[in-house]
């Protein structure tokens, strides 16, 4: 969708007249409404697909496998894509079930994986995902438990919305009417 089609809604919503409105260069000191809007899209969209349930949203795509790492302790490690927001749900090979929960890194669980004794850390039948900053200090995916030959058997996950080039943004069908509400209230 284009973003100047996005922000005629939310000045449609804000009871403005679209065509009257000016864009940039315009209004005599300071950013025009047109450009206050622009520069909160990203921000409003990526916070509408959160709060939208995961079910409804559509634009999933596949959690590339690039840069894994397992430990010989079982631990993995996936680092995410530069457009990540949101997993819908991650599996390996060997596990039984797919994860669909990420734990933050200072989880309670997160402790227990350095336990030796068994039944406290994931299993391919109770696999448990964290977020992590790799070595690099990139945002990943914490992953128990994991076999050396493992790959990513399954894996979808939501990229942030962004504005393009050619001036358009991706939002999830779901998430538009509440991404325009949150436009009009914070303009």
């Amino acid at each position: 969708m284009k973003v100047d089609e996005l922000i005629d809604d939310v000045l449609l919503l804000m009871g403005e007249n679209p065509k009257e409105c000016l864009w940039e260069g315009e209004a005599e000191g300071g950013c025009t409404l047109r450009e206050r809007i622009r520069q909160e899209v990203e921000e409003a969209a990526a916070e509408a697909v959160v709060s939208t349930p995961r079910m409804q949203l559509t634009g999933w795509r596949l959690l590339p496998d690039e840069g894994l790492r397992i430990d010989d302790d079982g631990r993995g490690v996936l680092p995410l894509p530069d457009d990540f927001l949101l997993l819908y749900d991650v599996r390996m090979t060997s596990w039984e079930r797919r994860a669909t929960e990420v734990h933050s890194h200072d989880d309670w669980k997160r402790r227990l994986q350095d336990d030796g004794r068994p039944g406290l850390r994931g299993t391919p039948r109770r696999p448990l995902v964290f977020f992590c900053l790799n070595e690099e200090g990139k945002l990943s995916l914490e992953l128990f438990s994991c076999r050396r030959t493992d790959v990513v058997a399954e894996g979808w996950y939501m990229p942030a919305p962004r504005i393009s080039a050619a001036g358009e943004i991706e939002i999830p069908p779901a998430a538009y009417q509440k991404c325009i509400n949150a436009l009009a209230t914070l303009s």
